[in-house]
């Protein structure tokens, strides 16, 4: 994991840094994206809060490091925050600040399979430690960094859950493309950075 981050921030550092500071800015990072490529309003303003937390001296520029907590907020406990902010606002449909059953389970119109509601009820049960019936973004951390040993079994189920859409327990393309939010908020896609736009293309 390590070395794919090290290596995917080399080779973005190199693209980036077109002022070749060994630096990126958020200006330079805006100018990679054109055209159809440019992201959405919401996306453009969680990278901005992401980069804000990832630049750690507060002037304005990512140093090799920080552009590597930037685009693997994973790799560091100092990006917990915004990453557990970045679910939060991925799932919260109905922008109330908290994460029903139903929103955790991509389940808003009540179609999935009790057998994957029940898997998703477990988890959610155990994330909502006040009992309230919601989660709200500290309950979020440990999903967002959860035990590695239950890392893929967790994420599968929820992803599932939320995206498969004829409830045949497979994901076709479509059904990915259809819930891209949930799979931006997962640590599975690496919170959503192998499903950016790539302005290397």
């Amino acid at each position: 994991m390590k070395r794919y981050s090290l290596k995917n921030t080399n080779d973005r550092l190199k693209k980036w840094d077109t002022n070749k500071d060994e630096h990126v800015s958020w200006s330079e990072y805006i100018a990679m994206f054109t055209g159809n490529n440019l992201p959405k309003k919401q996306q453009l303003k969680s990278d901005e809060r992401r980069f804000d937390k990832a630049d750690m001296n507060g002037d304005g520029l990512l140093s090799r490091e920080e552009l590597t907590f930037f685009l693997h907020p994973e790799e560091s406990s100092l990006m917990t925050d915004v990453v557990a902010e970045e679910n939060l606002e991925a799932l919260d449909t109905n922008n109330d600040g908290e994460i029903s059953l139903k929103e955790f389970a991509g389940d808003s119109h009540g179609k999935l399979s009790e057998s994957l509601v029940n898997g998703v009820a477990s988890h959610f049960t155990q994330l909502d430690t006040n009992k309230d019936g919601k989660l709200n973004k500290e309950e979020l951390i440990p999903w967002v960094v959860p035990n590695e040993a239950n890392t893929i079994s967790n994420e599968a189920m929820h992803l599932l859950s939320q995206a498969d859409g004829n409830m045949d327990h497979v994901l076709s393309y479509d059904e990915m493309v259809n819930k891209y939010e949930a799979f931006v908020g997962s640590k599975a896609t690496h919170f959503g950075d192998l499903l950016r736009p790539n302005p290397d293309l």
